[in-house]
């Protein structure tokens, strides 16, 4: 009997949210890798290797999430998604 493994799509990117988004930051030390995190005035960018599926949820969120490639982050709310 062959078993299937789910292997789960991860990508690099900067999301940036407001300093005060602890919620966001709690997401992210949960969930994602973090490389890197820069404060820039009010607000913060996290530099990260995360889940692709989280995306719309971040953003939702109140995140700005920017692939780290160049590429352009399609969001639909059918992907596979967890609420938090």
């Amino acid at each position: 009997l062959a078993t299937a493994t789910a292997v789960e799509v991860r990508m690099e990117a900067a999301v940036e949210t407001e300093i005060g988004n602890g919620r966001i930051h709690s997401f992210l030390n949960e969930h994602a890798e973090v490389l890197k995190t820069e404060y820039v005035d009010s607000r913060v960018v996290f530099e990260c290797r995360i889940p692709k599926r989280f995306a719309h949820s971040l953003t939702r969120a109140g995140a700005e999430v920017r692939p780290l490639d160049g590429s352009v982050l399609a969001l639909n709310g059918d992907a596979d998604e967890e609420d938090w």
